[in-house]
């Protein structure tokens, strides 16, 4: 489910989709999600490019 929802034409055009979890930090990894700092329930998806 949470794979369709990131397919969406509409969440594609979104920058940051963040999330919090407890302990499906695997899971979520494997989507593309990355630890925010060293939060340990923050996990985020960042598509801005910095030059």
């Amino acid at each position: 489910m949470i794979q369709h929802i990131l397919d969406r034409p509409e969440v594609k055009k979104v920058n940051t989709v963040a999330l919090k979890t407890l302990d499906a930090h695997s899971f979520y990894e494997s989507l593309g999600f990355k630890r925010i700092g060293d939060s340990e329930m923050w996990m985020s998806i960042d598509r801005v490019k910095y030059d």
